[in-house]
């Protein structure tokens, strides 16, 4: 997705909205199931998790705030990698799928089942998406340490370096204010 259709799609989002799921990811836990798309050529992790079990008490509330989501997910992520299609509302307050293309080079490096590493690697992936989304460092070092990057050391290092080769789900953030302009100034002198 271009820079342009990005910033479009983020005047959309409410970033309260992806604070609440990240704080659902990070307190609540987390399940994941994997099932093979394609005949094998790719895998989809499905990711649930909840926080609030009222959440279906006010539906209308609760799909609002996902919209946020799903718009991160659809138009601001890597394309064809996230969405949050085929859920059932009353199995999980959030429940997101990640899809990859197989087989995962990075798999072989590390000493886990591919099963294990497609998991984690999908966790890692939401939670780093999450994180650069919210532009904190705070979000970004909690979501990371509850979920690591499971690659191998050297494969991270290589990857971050040569970046046409990271398949780390790296998005576009617009800049944001840091400090609102004073309220009221014209009551105080400058």
């Amino acid at each position: 997705m271009g820079r342009y259709q990005a910033e479009h799609a983020w005047e959309e989002i409410k970033r309260f909205d992806l604070v609440l799921a990240a704080e659902a990811m990070l307190e609540a836990d987390v399940a994941t199931s994997s099932r093979p798309v394609e005949n094998g050529k790719r895998g989809l992790v499905n990711i649930r998790f909840t926080k609030d079990p009222e959440f279906l008490k006010v539906p209308g509330e609760h799909f609002a705030r996902l919209e946020s989501l799903r718009i991160l997910l659809k138009d601001v992520a890597p394309e064809g990698r996230f969405n949050i299609q085929d859920y059932a509302a009353s199995e999980a307050q959030y429940n997101v799928n990640v899809m990859y293309k197989l087989p995962l080079l990075s798999a072989k490096f590390v000493k886990e089942s591919e099963r294990i590493f497609l998991k984690r690697m999908a966790l890692f992936d939401l939670a780093f998406v999450l994180a650069q989304a919210l532009d904190s460092g705070y979000y970004l070092g909690r979501l990371l340490k509850k979920f690591p990057d499971p690659r191998h050391n050297w494969d991270r290092a290589i990857r971050n370096r040569i970046p046409f080769m990271d398949n780390a789900a790296r998005i576009y953030v617009p800049p944001r204010r840091r400090n609102e302009p004073l309220q009221n100034g014209r009551y105080f002198d400058r």
